[in-house]
């Protein structure tokens, strides 16, 4: 690969060990040949820093988060044609994390203030189907830098920049599929009310379940 007086500021290699992802602090994202290094497609739409990049686990997708305070973005490109696929909108401060679920059916991205100093840091769950938020998750901080899913997918763990890590349970970002199937299921019962099960997993709250200090 050859030098760059941009920094590398992501880097990532997909899932099946074809390609090679790299972000910068000039807004270029680039697949590279992972055995040859040499250069593929170049994946366009920032025009500033670029701070994470992933693969879907399918190794189909690519997202990138980034832009500034001004206009915080995430993208997400295709890899067999180079072309966007979407552009994520809603976070007030540049994005810091992203990460795809180990099914590939959500997304996460997390973020900083933003413009004002009073406002907190976010995190966005997305639906990849179709690329629209399922949940946004706040809990005081004024960074979340960072953030992951579990391997079942019933918890997002996010690291924030006040020391502490805060854990979201799936009722948060239940998907509109399960949704959908359990009011039809409801809507059939005698009476129509959700079981104390139910409500616990489906009714939607954007609080952390627990937080642990780090360090």
């Amino acid at each position: 690969m050859p030098d760059s007086s941009d920094a590398y500021t992501g880097v990532a290699f997909d899932p099946r060990g074809q390609w090679l992802v790299t972000a910068s602090t000039s807004g270029s994202v680039r697949l590279w040949d992972a055995r040859t290094l040499q250069p593929g497609a170049e994946l366009r739409g920032f025009m500033t820093t670029v701070n994470r990049v992933t693969f879907s686990p399918d190794g189909q997708l690519v997202l990138a988060g980034g832009g500034d305070k001004a206009e915080p973005l995430g993208r997400v490109w295709s890899v067999a044609n180079g072309r966007e696929v979407a552009v994520l909108r809603g976070h007030t401060g540049e994005i810091l994390g992203v990460r795809f679920s180990p099914s590939g059916r959500l997304a996460l991205t997390t973020s900083g203030m933003g413009l004002s100093t009073s406002a907190e840091g976010t995190a966005f769950i997305w639906d990849t189907a179709t690329w629209q938020p399922l949940a946004k998750l706040s809990g005081g901080s004024r960074e979340f830098n960072d953030g992951d899913f579990s391997q079942d997918e019933q918890h997002v763990v996010v690291g924030s920049g006040d020391g502490l890590a805060r854990v979201y349970g799936r009722e948060a970002f239940a998907p509109f599929d399960e949704v959908q199937a359990l009011v039809h299921t409801r809507v059939l019962r005698e009476p129509p009310t959700l079981t104390a099960a139910e409500r616990a997993r489906y009714v939607p709250s954007i609080t952390p379940i627990s937080l642990f200090r780090l360090g």
